[in-house]
């Protein structure tokens, strides 16, 4: 059977710069040396972006400098488009499995939307150049850590024994 996981494999997302230029609205303010730059991005681009879903929040605060900030929104759509492939990873397994295993994938995705709302609502731009800049399978740790998953995992490990 494999782990449920493997279906969300690496993707290249490609680049993102001419794009971001022209979604954003960018403005910026300098106090004490520390630049908060506020980034809008175009509604009606927000909302083709991800299929009726605003790709990110309508206004968004990050914190670093102007180049920082850029570099962090182009990381940004990546890991939105990223946690979307896995999410329609596991609805297409939801649309084909039944019982136990449909509520324990649909508990999985629920994971999923909760480290993606965790993930986009940091405001610190050197996290996403840090921590998301090379794209590999950082959504599949983020949900194999998580203490959920590793009930789900033991309970079809269970299963798995009690029918042999």
């Amino acid at each position: 059977m494999g782990n449920l996981l493997s279906l969300v494999g690496f993707s290249d997302s490609g680049g993102f710069g001419a794009i971001v230029s022209s979604i954003m609205h960018v403005t910026s303010e300098r106090f004490l040396g520390v630049c908060r730059v506020s980034v809008r991005l175009m509604p009606d681009i927000s909302r083709k972006s991800r299929k009726g879903r605003p790709a990110l929040r309508n206004e968004i605060e990050l914190t670093g400098t102007p180049n920082q900030v850029e570099w962090a929104e182009r990381i940004r759509l990546t890991v939105a488009q990223e946690f979307d492939r896995v999410a329609k990873a596991f609805q297409a397994r939801i649309a084909v499995q039944t019982g136990e295993k449909q509520s324990e994938t649909r508990t999985i995705l629920k994971i999923l939307e909760q480290k993606r709302a965790e993930t986009m609502s940091i405001h610190i731009a050197g996290y996403f150049i840090r921590e998301w800049q090379d794209l590999s399978d950082q959504v599949r740790q983020m949900i194999a850590k998580d203490p959920r998953y590793h009930a789900i995992r033991d309970q079809r490990a269970t299963r798995r024994r009690t029918t042999i």
